[in-house]
């Protein structure tokens, strides 16, 4: 399958469940405990989580005037340029030094009503509200890393 490309655009973790997100330009990720400092690195298969910049667009665009909500209120991980997570299982994804695996679609939570009503329905379709992986190879990650997906 062809391999696509993208690029970090921001990056978020939170240390306890339901916490205030720190916005952070650079984190270490091992295979343990997924991004350092991350509440949910703990967690298999849901380690760290990703969302596109074009599916967060989209989102926006059917929740006019919701349109200036910031994709922190997604409440992922990982902010990505150029990539589409939909239908992604099985999918690596590299990241620097990082190899990740795609679990699953990350489903919304009922936080996403809280930040916008409507936002938890809107980001169900096609997988906008991104999708969990696993990591597979330790690293680092940073603001401005290329991303490539490979489907299997």
């Amino acid at each position: 399958m062809p391999i696509k490309t993208g690029k970090v655009l921001d990056m978020q973790r939170k240390e306890k469940l339901r916490g205030e997100l720190e916005q952070i330009s650079e984190a270490n990720v091992s295979v343990e405990r997924g991004i350092e400092g991350d509440l949910r690195g703990t967690m298999k298969n849901a380690q760290i989580t990703l969302v596109s910049k074009e599916a967060w667009a989209a989102t926006m665009n059917d929740l006019k005037p919701a349109s200036e909500l910031d994709w922190s209120a997604r409440r992922a991980n990982v902010l990505v340029d150029g990539m589409e997570f939909n239908e992604s299982t099985g999918a690596i994804i590299t990241i620097g030094d990082v190899v990740l695996e795609v679990m699953s679609e990350t489903d919304p939570c009922a936080m996403m009503d809280q930040a916008y009503v409507g936002l938890k329905e809107a980001l169900v379709q096609d997988w906008r509200g991104g999708c969990r992986t696993k990591v597979l190879k330790p690293g680092a990650i940073k603001l401005g890393d290329t991303v490539t997906m490979e489907r299997k």
